[in-house]
Order: structure tokens, then sequence, then C-alpha cells
């Protein structure tokens, strides 16, 4: 029960004092009483619950100060921090400002001290833990709810670009196939007629000779340019088999012909891995690929040092593969745009060759990541779901 100021202080227990007493006890808040000259007087049971550590020291007559130096010591471990404490807490007891204190229980406790006309002081403690608790969480929802406000309008920007890319590249498939097919006919036109003009002229010297071999050299990659689009806009019948991955990438590569300065090594770390693949529109997306980075490497290594390597792995139920070259890389400048369509680095082409390499794989459910390498050069990764 409450300890009285004096001994001779003994409140019949139907006296108004007697009652004001038992309801200082019954408070919910931690209650402390000071005379003028700031010992201690009294403390109710709530009091006594927060601060279980100086209960010896709730004595009539103690000085403050002394409690406060005490409790410092009992509940902080180091010196400086029982000095800092024992400081901060006295100067807020003298100014009469609310602090909040964390007690060795764990409990969040918010003070606030007021001086009677008397010249008596009241401190109040009271336990605010259940609402910081709940202010901080109040505060991680909202934090949580921002960042999901945030991905989910990033998720939603993503996916309208992803629908804005996919019908101009509908509408770009269908115009494509279009033009291609009604240029190739005049181009088969004009190059029959040239044919014909070199076997009339052959053996005159008349000096046509070497334009029309332009001629003929434009009418090529003209039709390379055709064939580019005629593959990219192509929507036939998807024929996708079960392949083992590291057997199909060395069969494509033993097939294809790079000049004999570039050096192309293998390393498959797929054993057993299957995919599930268009065996001939994969070909054409290595082909891309691969024929990307010797043109990269030729720029930069022209005799010799030119190198492609052409790897494999597996994992999380992906399987990978990256095709990386030493050439002289993208600048960052420009690295956003090369997956889109039209965009080229290239002094020919219409720049379809990386657009239909990320058709190819959106086609197989996979996906295509373009970086250049800290050691300098692309790295190309295509990945695919394994089976």
């Amino acid at each position: 029960m409450i300890q009285t100021v004096t001994a001779d202080f003994r409140p019949s227990p139907d006296s108004e004092a007697a009652m004001l007493l038992q309801a200082i006890d019954n408070m919910r808040d931690g209650l402390i009483v000071l005379d003028a000259q700031d010992r201690f007087v009294l403390c109710n049971e709530r009091y006594r619950e927060l601060y279980p550590e100086v209960l010896d020291m709730f004595v009539p007559g103690t000085p403050l100060d002394e409690i406060i130096d005490v409790y410092s010591q009992r509940t902080r471990g180091q010196a400086d921090e029982v000095a800092a404490f024992a400081r901060q807490r006295n100067q807020a007891w003298r100014a009469g400002i609310s602090m909040e204190e964390v007690t060795p229980a764990g409990l969040c406790i918010e003070t606030r001290d007021y001086r009677t006309k008397a010249g008596y002081w009241i401190g109040i403690r009271m336990d605010v833990t259940r609402r910081r608790e709940a202010e901080q969480k109040l505060h991680d929802l909202n934090e949580n709810l921002e960042r999901r406000v945030v991905e989910r309008s990033q998720e939603l920007a993503d996916a309208h670009a992803a629908l804005i890319r996919k019908e101009r590249l509908a509408v770009l498939g269908e115009l494509t196939g279009t033009v291609a097919h009604e240029l190739r006919n005049p181009l088969g036109t004009i190059a029959s007629t040239i044919a014909i003009f070199k076997n009339r002229v052959s053996g005159k010297d008349l000096g046509v000779e070497s334009a029309l071999e332009r001629v003929n050299r434009s009418i090529i990659r003209c039709d390379a340019i055709i064939e580019e689009l005629l593959t990219y806009s192509s929507t036939g019948t998807r024929q996708p088999q079960p392949t083992a991955l590291d057997h199909w990438v060395s069969e494509v590569l033993r097939q294809m012909r790079v000049p004999d300065h570039v050096t192309v090594s293998e390393h498959l770390y797929a054993p057993g891995v299957e995919v599930s693949i268009d065996r001939e529109r994969m070909w054409r997306t290595v082909f891309n690929l691969v024929n990307n980075a010797v043109d990269a490497v030729t720029r930069n290594q022209s005799d010799s040092g030119a190198e492609i390597q052409v790897s494999t792995r597996s994992a999380d139920d992906r399987a990978y593969m990256q095709i990386a070259d030493n050439g002289p890389g993208i600048p960052e400048a420009i690295m956003h745009k090369i997956l889109d369509p039209l965009f080229s680095t290239k002094s020919f082409g219409f720049g379809l060759g990386l657009p239909f390499v990320v058709r190819v794989l959106e086609e197989h459910d996979g996906g295509v990541n373009v970086c250049n390498r800290d050691a300098g050069g692309v790295q190309v990764e295509l990945w695919l779901p394994v089976i």
C-alpha cells in the first residue's frame, strides 16, 4: 500500500484523505509526489510496478537525484550511459518537460511532471507501449502499402508498355511481310535483267562490268534485308520439340561458319537438361546472335584475338545460354534501344535481328538479357523453362 509522508499521518479509513490515497493507488498511470526540496513523499502501486529496480529507494525523504542515480546504475550498463540518462532525466524533471524512456522490461514510458502551487512536484508515468507499437505497425503498414503501390504501378506501366510493344510488333510484322513480298518480285526481275546484261557484254570490254557487279551486290544486300523482314514477320505454325540443350548447341555451332581469325569456344554446363524448342526458329536466333558477335569482334580485332564464348548452365528450373564476345561493347547511351525494332547500329539492314530473338524467346516462354561485360564486349543471355 501507499507509504505515508510521516509516521503520524494516518488518515482514518473513512476520511477524504484515505479515499484520495486509495484512488491514487488505483490509477492506471504511475504517480509520484515530491516535496518542495525534491524529496520522495509517496507513489502509487502502478509506479512501483513500472520501476521495480528501485523499490527500496521509495522511502519518504529520499532525494530524487539519489533515486535517479541508483536507477541509472542498476539499469544502464556503461558508465557514460548511466551519466547521460541521469542528466537527461534530471533536466526533464527540473524543466517539467515530457519525455519518453524505455524500461528494462521493454515498456515505453511517457513522463509528465508538474509543480503545484504549494511547491510540490507531481510526476505522471504513462505506459504508452501499446500505443507506440500500434503507431509502429501503422507506420510499417503505410510503408508497405506505399511500396506495394509503387510496385503495382510499375507492374502496370510495364504491362502497358509490353502491350503497346506487342501491338506495334504485330502491325510491324504484317507490314514488313507485305512490303517484303512486294519488293521481292521486282527485285527478281532486276536481278534477271542484270544477268542478261552481263551475258551480253561479257568479253566485249565495254567498261560496264564493274557497274553491273555493284548492282548485283546491291541486289544481294536487298535480298538479305527482305529475308530479314520475312524471317521477323513469319507467323507459321511452331513445332516445339524436346531437345537436349548442350548437344543441340554443340551441333548448331558446328554447322556455322565464322572467319578464320575468330575463335568460338564452347562451355557447356547443362548436361541432361532438356528444353522444348522450335529448332528452326531457335537456330535462327543463335545464328543472329553469333553473327552479331562476329561483326563486333571483327570491328574490334581484325587480325587476331577475336573470341566468342558460347556457354550453357541451368538453375531454378531454367536453362541459360550465353553468347559473349570481346568486341567494343554497346554504348550505354543506346543500350536501352537495342531490342527495339528498326533500331540498328549497322550501315544496312532494318535492325530486326535482336527483336527477332526477343520474339522467339517470348514464343518459348523465355527471355533475353543483354549487357556489357566487365572485361569488355557484350553478353547476350537467353533463358528457357526446363521441361
